[in-house]
């Protein structure tokens, strides 16, 4: 497992978020200072395996969810199962750019996951935040983290 000194800063995240809110939405996301933590939300979470092993996890109101979901379904009002799919898939993409940096700044190739979607907040046992970064957009209030496993919990939690 790599170190935590070859993770992504605050400015790639952003640049690749804005890019990413761009693409899905055509909107401008502006990184906040604040943390996402009023009213219900989702949160999409995804795991990282390899020479770096954690999670990404996206947080955002269902309000984003359901907007997702009428640009990805073409939908003027997405059903549940629809706006949950978009998000996943959101939140896929933002995962898999972030391995992709991850994987070029410990200079192997991490993998993902599928992502899930929780209603609330997702709990990741024996794993440290160690990035966290909000934007605003269009209304809507969006948090992208990582998380690093312990080197315990990474070591004993091996795929086969």
């Amino acid at each position: 497992m790599k170190s935590i000194e070859q993770l992504p800063d605050a400015v790639d995240i952003a640049v690749l978020i804005q890019q990413v809110v761009w693409a899905f939405l055509g909107e401008q996301a502006q990184p906040v200072d604040e943390r996402f933590t009023s009213g219900e939300r989702w949160t999409g979470c995804i795991m990282v395996d390899g020479p770096f092993r954690g999670a990404v996890t996206v947080t955002a109101s269902p309000r984003l969810a359901r907007r997702l979901g009428k640009v990805m379904f073409a939908e003027e009002e997405p059903s549940a199962e629809e706006a949950r799919d978009a998000f996943a898939e959101f939140t896929n993409v933002i995962g898999g750019n972030l391995k992709a940096l991850l994987s070029m700044l410990v200079g192997e190739t991490c993998h993902l996951c599928m992502p899930i979607v929780a209603q609330g907040s997702v709990q990741i046992p024996g794993a440290r935040r160690c990035r966290e970064t909000d934007f605003e957009f269009g209304g809507e209030h969006l948090a992208v983290d990582i998380f690093e496993l312990a080197r315990e919990t990474a070591q004993s939690a091996h795929y086969s």
